[in-house]
C-alpha cells in the first residue's frame, strides 16, 4: 500500500484500487468537496494531471477517471478527484502522477501499446505546464537530460514521440529552432492551444535576450501564457532567448518573418512551418501552405 498526503486529502494505492480520502481536512479546504472515501479500480484511471505550482507555493494533482467529471468544470481545490499538496511534497506527487498515467490496464496489442505510449508523453507535457519543446517532453519521460542519459533510450523515445503528431489533444509548431507542443491529457480547445503558441512566439521576439524573470512575468500578464509559473517561464525562455538580438529587440534578424507574431498562421503537424521562420522560407507567413496549416 502506498499513501500520498496532501493538504486537502490523501491518495492511497492499495492492490488494484485507488482510494481518495479527505481525512483531517481543515474546514476552509473542505468546501464543496465530497468528504466520504472514494474508490476506483486502477484500470479505470486514464491519467493524472500534475500542476507543480510556484517553487514556494502549493501544487495539485487531479486523477482522471473514465466517465468522471472533467477538469474544466472545477478549480484545482474544488474538483472531487483533485488533491492540493505542499511544496515539500511536490516530487512525491510528481512521481504519483507519472505512475497513474501508466496505471490503466495494458494488453499486448499494438493499439494498447500506442495508447499507453501517447499517455506517457501527454502526462509529461502536463508536468511541463502544457507547453514544452519536444526534447523537454522526451527528457521527462526518459527521466534524464539528453546530455546525461542513455543516448539510445533517448533516441528511441524521440522516435516514439511521433505518435503525438496527429493526436487531437496536441497542437505543434516550430518556434525558432524548437518544435513546441501545447496540450495534454485535458488539453482544452484547439483554438486556445493555437493562441498559446502565438503568444509564446510573440514573447520570443518582443523581449531582449537578457530578460529576467520579473520582466518575463510582466510580459505574460493577460496573455494565454499567464498560467505559467515563473520557473517554467525561465526554462522556456532559455530555449528561445538565443534568437534575440539585443541590438534590436523588436525582431530577430534573419529568423523572424516581417509580421506581428499574433497574425501569423500556425503551421501544425504535417506542415511544421515555423512561427518564427526565416525570410524566404517556404513555410514563412507570406507563403501559402496546403499541407497541414491553417
Amino acid at each position: 500500500m502506498r499513501r500520498y498526503d496532501g493538504l486537502n486529502g490523501q491518495i492511497v494505492i492499495d492492490g488494484p484500487y485507488l482510494w481518495l480520502t479527505r481525512e483531517h481536512v481543515p474546514a476552509p479546504l473542505d468546501v464543496r468537496l465530497p468528504l466520504e472515501p472514494r474508490r476506483v479500480l486502477l484500470e479505470k484511471v486514464v491519467g493524472c494531471l500534475f500542476e507543480a505550482g510556484e517553487p514556494a507555493g502549493v501544487g495539485s494533482v487531479c486523477v482522471l477517471v473514465e466517465d468522471a467529471a472533467t477538469i474544466d468544470a472545477y478549480s484545482a481545490d474544488e474538483h472531487p478527484d483533485a488533491i492540493v499538496f505542499a511544496p515539500d511534497s511536490r516530487e512525491e506527487f510528481r512521481k504519483l502522477a507519472a505512475l497513474l498515467s501508466g496505471a490503466s490496464n495494458e494488453s499486448t496489442s499494438d493499439e494498447s501499446r500506442e495508447i499507453t505510449s501517447a499517455k506517457k508523453f501527454l502526462a509529461a507535457l502536463d508536468s511541463l505546464d502544457g507547453l514544452a519543446a519536444a526534447e523537454e517532453i522526451v527528457s521527462v519521460v526518459a527521466g534524464v537530460d539528453e546530455d546525461e542519459g542513455d543516448y539510445d533510450v533517448y533516441n528511441q523515445l524521440a522516435d516514439e514521440l511521433d505518435i503525438l503528431d496527429n493526436d487531437p489533444r496536441v497542437t505543434w509548431a516550430w518556434i525558432g529552432e524548437c518544435w513546441f507542443a501545447v496540450g495534454g491529457l485535458a488539453p482544452g480547445s484547439e483554438d486556445d492551444r493555437t493562441k498559446t503558441l502565438r503568444a509564446f512566439a510573440s514573447l520570443a521576439q518582443s523581449l531582449p535576450a537578457h530578460a529576467g524573470t520579473k520582466q518575463l512575468s510582466n510580459a505574460v500578464k493577460g496573455t494565454p501564457l499567464s498560467h505559467l509559473s515563473t520557473m517554467r517561464l525561465a526554462q522556456l525562455w532559455e530555449l528561445v532567448a538565443h534568437l534575440v538580438d539585443d541590438s534590436d529587440d523588436s525582431q530577430v534578424p534573419g529568423d523572424v518573418c516581417p509580421a506581428d507574431a499574433s497574425t501569423l498562421p500556425v503551421s501544425v503537424r504535417a506542415c511544421r512551418g515555423s512561427l518564427l521562420c526565416a525570410a524566404g522560407c517556404e513555410n514563412s507567413a507570406d507563403s501559402s501552405c496546403s499541407d497541414g496549416s491553417y
